[in-house]
Formats: C-alpha cells, sequence, structure tokens
C-alpha cells in the first residue's frame, strides 16, 4: 500500500460523503427495519462503522483502480472472494478490513465496476453472489469465565443500587464504561440516580445465520447527485458489505429487553467504548434514546489520547454525544464536554525502580488504511519498524542488557512474525509478551520508551514515571494544541524526533534516570503538559461523581426548559 497523510481537504469530503450517505441509509433502514429513527440516532447505530469503510473505500479505490489497468492479477470468480461478506458485525468489518482477504474482494468489485462501464440505471439489481462462511470462532473457557464472573458482578451492583435508590426517577446505564470499582461505589452511594450495570454484550452468532436478502443488498442505494466515480462506486457496491447486524439481524436485537421500560423514561446512558464495535449495545441505547429524546442522554468517555493531528474516531464522538467527558482542560471543545482526567489510569504515582528494565513500548503494524487517523499505515510501517530497530542498535550492550522490547501483540512483518523478526535481527533481544498489564510493569521498570501517539505515554507521564517519546513527527503528526507542551517536552528530553536522537539520550541519563527525572526542567514540561492534557488528580472517582452529578443537574434543567 502506498504511504501518504490525509489531508484537511481529504478529512471535509468524507466527512461530507458520509453525510452523504446516512441521509440515504436512515429512511431506506427506517424502512427494512420498521423503525423510526433519527439521522443522528442511526449515526451513533452504524457511523462508526460507515467512517471506517468508507475511509477504506476510499484509499484502495483509487489505487487499485490505477493498478488494475496495469497489474497482471489473478482471475478470481466474484463469487469465491465473497466469502464473509457481509460481516455479521462492526467488529467483525473491523477484522476483514485489517486482512489481505478483503482487500482482494475489493479489489474484485473495483474491476467488476470498471467492466459495467456505464451507470446502471436507478433500481436496476447488481448482484454478486454471497458464499457464506458458517466456521465460528468459539470463546475460550478463560474468556467466557470471565463473562459469566463480570456479568455476577454487575448483576449484584444493580441490586444493591435498586435498593439504595427506588426513590429516584431517574437511572443511569453503565456499559464497558473502564470504571474502577470504587468509582462505582461512591455512584451507587452519592448519585441521585439508580444505576443499571449492562453485562457485556455481543451478537449472538452461536446460531445459523440468517439467509442474506439479495433483494435488500442487491440495488443502488441512491444518492443524491454522485459527483465522481468513488461516490458512484459507493452508490452501487456499500449495500453489500453493510454488517448483517444492521439488517437481517437488526430485529432480533431491537426487541430484546435488558431493562424494565420505566427506567427508560429519564436516563443517562455511559459508556467508554461500548459506541465503537458493540452492535447490539448501539441498537438498544438508539431505541432508548428515541423513546424519549428530550429526557434520555448518551454519555460517552472519552476513549484514546485525542492528540494525534486528525483521528476521526473523536470527531464521530463529538457527533453523537449527548455529553462527553474528556481527559483534560485542554482537550474541550465544546460547553457539554467536561474534564474528568485519567478516569481509567491504574498507574501508582510516582512508582518505579530505579534499578529495573526499560520497557520500549511498540505500536499495532497497520498493513492496511481503514481508518482517518494520523499514524503509520501500509508501506510507512517499514519506516516506524526501521526506527525501532534502529533506536535498539544504537543503545550501547549494557544499556540493551537493561532494555525489553514489549511487542503490541503477535503480528506478521515482513511475511514472519514480528517477535521471530526482531530475533533474527537481535538474537539476545529480550521481550515482553503483553501479556501483563502495562502499569504492572511500569512499577518495575526504570524507564518506559513510547513509539507512538497514543494513551501509553500520556499516562505514564501523569503517573510520573520516567518516560521517553520518539516518533517521526511526520507521520505521527500532533494537534496545533498541543505544539507548545511537546515543545516543552522536546527541551526537557522527554520528546524526540528521531530514533537516533532518543537512543543517544536513552543512552547519556541510563545511569542517573532519577536525577534527570527529577531536574526542575523535567518536571515543569511534565506538569505544563498534565495540566492540560491529563488533569492529575488523586481523586479521580471523587472527580467522576461529581462530574455526573453536575450532568444529572443540567439534564434536569434542560428538560424543564
Amino acid at each position: 500500500m502506498e504511504g501518504f497523510q490525509w489531508t484537511i481537504e481529504d478529512i471535509t469530503y468524507l466527512r461530507r460523503v458520509k453525510s452523504n450517505v446516512l441521509d440515504a441509509l436512515t429512511p431506506y433502514l427506517n424502512h427494512i427495519n420498521n423503525v423510526g429513527f433519527k439521522k443522528q440516532t442511526w449515526d451513533l447505530v452504524i457511523g462508526y462503522w460507515l467512517q471506517l469503510f468508507i475511509a477504506a473505500s476510499y484509499n484502495h479505490f483509487y489505487i487499485y483502480t490505477a493498478k488494475s489497468e496495469q497489474a497482471d492479477l489473478e482471475d478470481k470468480n466474484a463469487k469465491d472472494l465473497m466469502v464473509d461478506v457481509p460481516p455479521t458485525s462492526t467488529s467483525q468489518a473491523i477484522q476483514q478490513m485489517t486482512s489481505s482477504d478483503w482487500n482482494k474482494k475489493f479489489m474484485t468489485l473495483v474491476r467488476e465496476y470498471k467492466r459495467m462501464g456505464a451507470k446502471p440505471r436507478n433500481g436496476q439489481s447488481i448482484v454478486i453472489g454471497y458464499n457464506l462462511n458458517e466456521n465460528r470462532d468459539c470463546q475460550l473457557v478463560k474468556e467466557r469465565l470471565r463473562v459469566i464472573s463480570k456479568t455476577f458482578f454487575y448483576q449484584i451492583m444493580t441490586s444493591l443500587s435498586y435498593i439504595k435508590s427506588m426513590r429516584y426517577r431517574r437511572s443511569i446505564i453503565l456499559y464497558e464504561s473502564k470504571l474502577s470499582f470504587r468509582t462505582l461505589a461512591l455512584m451507587i452511594l452519592y448519585l441521585p440516580a439508580y444505576i443499571i450495570f449492562w453485562p457485556e454484550m455481543r451478537m449472538d452468532n452461536s446460531r445459523k445465520a440468517r439467509s442474506l436478502r439479495s433483494d435488500l443488498r442487491g440495488v443502488r442505494l441512491g444518492l443524491e447527485n454522485t459527483n465522481n466515480r468513488f461516490e458512484d462506486f459507493l452508490d452501487i457496491f456499500l449495500k453489500y458489505f453493510i454488517p448483517r447486524s444492521f439488517l437481517e439481524d437488526f430485529r432480533c436485537s431491537y426487541t430484546r429487553n435488558l431493562i424494565d421500560t420505566k427506567h427508560t423514561d429519564n436516563c443517562l446512558i455511559l459508556t467508554s467504548n461500548g459506541h465503537f464495535e458493540s452492535d447490539l449495545f448501539k441498537i438498544l441505547a438508539g431505541k432508548i434514546l428515541e423513546r424519549k429524546p428530550d429526557s434520555n442522554n448518551i454519555v460517552l468517555c472519552q476513549h484514546g489520547g485525542a492528540l494525534q493531528k486528525f483521528n476521526e474516531s473523536y470527531e464521530y464522538e463529538r457527533s453523537i454525544a449527548d455529553y462527553r467527558l474528556v481527559h483534560g482542560s485542554g482537550l474541550v471543545t465544546k460547553d457539554t464536554e467536561r474534564v474528568v482526567g485519567l478516569y481509567f489510569s491504574k498507574y501508582r504515582k510516582s512508582t518505579w525502580r530505579e534499578c529495573g528494565h526499560a520497557i520500549v513500548v511498540t505500536g499495532s503494524l497497520q498493513k492496511y488504511r481503514f481508518d482517518i487517523r494520523s499514524v503509520a499505515f501500509g508501506s510507512q510501517i517499514d519506516g516506524y519498524m526501521d526506527g525501532l530497530t534502529s533506536f535498539y542498535s544504537l543503545l550501547n550492550e549494557e544499556v540493551k542488557v537493561g532494555t525489553t522490547i514489549r511487542l503490541y501483540k503477535s503480528e506478521l512483518y515482513d511475511g514472519i512474525r514480528i517477535e521471530n523478526y526482531w530475533r533474527k535481527k537481535f538474537p539476545a533481544c529480550k521481550f515482553d509478551n503483553s501479556r501483563v498489564p502495562l502499569y504492572k510493569v511500569a512499577s518495575r521498570s526504570r524507564l518506559i520508551v513510547c513509539t507512538y501517539n497514543g494513551t501509553t505515554f500520556i499516562e505514564s507521564l501523569d503517573a510520573n514515571i520516567p518516560t521517553l517519546i520518539f516518533w517521526d513527527p511526520l507521520i505521527w503528526e500532533i494537534t496545533e494544541s498541543c505544539q507548545r507542551e511537546f515543545g516543552l517536552l522536546e527541551k526537557a528530553g522527554i520528546y524526540h524526533k528521531s530514533a537516533e536522537s532518543a537512543a543517544m539520550y536513552m543512552c547519556a541519563i541510563w545511569y542517573d534516570i532519577k536525577k534527570w527525572w527529577e531536574s526542575a526542567v523535567v518536571q515543569y514540561a511534565r506538569t505544563e503538559f498534565c495540566n492540560r492534557f491529563s488533569s492529575s488528580t488523586n481523586r479521580k472517582a471523587d472527580n467522576m461523581v461529581q462530574v455526573l452529578k453536575k450532568i444529572l443537574e443540567d439534564s434536569e434543567t434542560k428538560k424543564g426548559e
């Protein structure tokens, strides 16, 4: 895949395309599923998948349109390549978009589109065969036990909340909130609302998949005024890729009742990441929000660090949330956003080991571009890997012995497993397999080295644990709002724009990291950064409860108006 960075022109155009597609999908999905959701509700339900699919399609369409003119491609029947299209859910769709098989399928559709030549007439059916793969991955016993125990815990907490809160008219539904036990306990004790804990929800893929409705998928979407070949391509083929959870399986989810109707008349729905891949949650949340739109609200906790120049996931959150809880004051963009700090962080403040190992934290290797983010994709991964190996090779032998590489997960790079790739280059290199949570590893390490723009370095800085950061600023672009703070981090030696600079600096401070980290210039830079982007506090649970209490009061006031 060719490497390129998103531009503001790309972002503006793709947002407009998504809005137009959603305009066309809203009446279509309402008619098919016999509901009356507003456009914003469908954005909550299907918007995240739609955003990812449009971004991936935009990237692939122009690359493959150009390549298919000259590439000697294996001629496969479209039906053979359309295995598992459409996906069962958003989660499966994301897995597909990161695979080479999905890209072959997409290439097939581009070739099909080119063969068609002229546009089909409105209403004319475009039939691509489906060959459903019925194999389902069985959950591990350990995973099933985790879900069962978590569900049991939530049932107990919900029962305790009900006993204490029977007199309250308001309710708060929590789903994948990432809140600590102390925060949950304080919410039950002090919030004037019935706290309802929804268990982990997944689409039921254990039963035989419902037969696909070619009559629903084999016609054009009906986009108004398609301006180019890409939009025309979406108009023809987008329905083939819509996850089954939004069409064939929608009614099964919509008719489920996880909560008494009387508790959905005046409620807040709070989640940290359920609005991304949990289709069942999104459908039920949409149902509740549509039931009483003036008194029911959705509250989203910020997911991720939010310091990338482009990340449409954050824009998606802002577009669907009635209230949004963010990590720091520097991330507030509207009056419905409230600061709660790093509510999910389990790091212990200033807990690290001066004689411990250094941990180099690596990121995911996304071979295929499927999202609008300022991260390394496609061929840019080669540059990212070159930077990592260059950094390690420049460390002196004593520092290498004391350094551990923490791999994101068992991924493939250059045709082999990532750990084997590293061992081939550095046979003596030590690895961390990421099975132990990073906050536990950090507490016994002397230094955290972060190599990508995510949440990891924000958490370690907030916890006052010695941290080095390095990445290519032309790929891992940062927002304008944090330029000053990164400038301070760079002056303090925390942030580096090249692997070489970071490696040399790490060797220089290795024997007295405590002196460097506790110096005035480093602590000033760290504090200035955290004051804006993590709002460091030792009372995170109390702060969260106070913020939610204020949201309950505000929503009551708006309802009265």
